[in-house]
């Protein structure tokens, strides 16, 4: 049931999901064995470290999510900044300020 709630976003709040998980992992941490990738979603370091002979099959997968997202409606937002509003905060405090000698 776990397996088929994390398959539809948001159908379980996210962290009614974690406390799921924790818990069923307390009582039981050999469930891990039984679906790792959803263990591994809410606990840390229940997968194996990641190899660099797998490195770009896993930078192939999350362009395939990035992929998968765009065209379901998710938006990247405006990619030119890091942050909007950055150079407002930093530009117009050093050129406005008066200088005190």
């Amino acid at each position: 049931m776990l397996l088929e709630a994390q398959s539809t976003p948001f159908q379980i709040t996210p962290s009614t999901m974690a406390s799921i998980v924790k818990g069923l992992y307390t009582l039981r941490p050999e469930w891990v064995q039984l679906a790792p990738a959803l263990f591994s979603k809410f606990i840390p370091n229940i997968l194996p470290p990641a190899l660099e002979s797998e490195l770009q099959d896993y930078a192939a997968q999350d362009q395939k999510l990035q992929q998968d997202l765009m065209q379901n409606g998710f938006n990247r937002g405006d990619q030119s900044r890091k942050r909007a509003g950055d150079e407002l905060a930093y530009n117009g405090s050093c050129t406005s300020s008066p200088s005190y000698r």
